[in-house]
């Protein structure tokens, strides 16, 4: 009996785990890119990658779905509530942090943006 219990103990703490971790997953919208794709896919419980596209005419322009220029994966690191993306190989910081907002559904970034969550 007592077996079953810590199988079945580590099985609900398992999941758990897994699923808090996969706050991140999902669509997003950034203001500062309007219309533009934003996509992080969880990889492990500590790993995700993010994919997106920016309009051809750069950041405040709004993409149009035919001239975007997409970009991805960039590699991110997650541990709860917190997430660190490498923005470099499109020009940006190598460690933006974020933070994911439980209330309003987004993720509060270190430079000021802030990306809602779509699904």
């Amino acid at each position: 009996m007592y077996f079953t219990w810590a199988i079945l103990t580590v099985f609900i703490v398992s999941v758990s785990a897994v699923l808090r971790d996969r706050t991140f997953a999902g669509k997003y919208s950034d203001p500062n890119h309007p219309g533009c794709a934003r996509q992080i896919v969880g990889e492990t419980r500590t790993s995700a990658r993010v994919y997106g596209a920016d309009a051809a005419g750069g950041e405040g322009a709004t993409c149009n779905g035919e001239t975007d220029e997409k970009w991805g994966p960039l590699p991110a690191k997650v541990n709860g509530e917190d997430i660190i993306v490498d923005f470099s190989s499109k020009g940006g910081p190598s460690n933006l942090s974020g933070k994911y907002d439980d209330v309003n559904q987004a993720i509060d970034w270190e430079d000021g943006n802030s990306w809602s969550k779509l699904q």
